[in-house]
């Protein structure tokens, strides 16, 4: 529900801030619309839980990806760890898919909120999402 917190930083209390679940959860809703609702997607699984992979396992023409969503708050932008990316490549592969990522970066609108990482419940923000990103094995040069 959309709150006006006016500008600059508010009184709040600690219950406003967004929780980390809350974040993930906005993340989840971003790629769901941006990426599987709108290109079509079967859904086979999905799993709103921060820290837990996939979140998403869609299939379309007999291709399955497997979606590891990561949201973060500006200036921050999520970034999976090697060792990360190597466990999830390889269980997509044991099931037949591709491994994908889709970060997800909120800032709220009000730019002094925003320089603070402040996300405050029913703020307007700005979201930053570029799409999937397929993982990849790092290769050693």
């Amino acid at each position: 529900m959309k709150k006006d917190w006016g500008n600059g930083i508010p009184e709040y209390k600690q219950e406003d801030i967004m929780t980390k679940e809350e974040i993930h959860n906005f993340a989840m809703e971003t790629v769901y619309k941006h990426e599987i609702e709108s290109k079509k997607y079967k859904v086979l699984m999905a799993k709103d839980i921060a820290d837990y992979f996939p979140n998403f396992v869609v299939e379309k023409d007999n291709v399955k990806l497997f979606i590891l969503v990561m949201a973060d708050v500006a200036p921050n932008i999520p970034q999976v760890p090697q060792e990360k990316k190597d466990l999830f490549i390889k269980y997509a592969e044991k099931y037949g898919g591709k491994a994908m990522f889709a970060p997800v970066s909120f800032g709220a609108c009000d730019r002094e909120r925003f320089n603070l990482s402040l996300m405050l419940r029913g703020d307007a923000f700005y979201t930053r999402y570029c799409g999937l990103e397929e993982i990849y094995i790092k290769e050693d040069l």
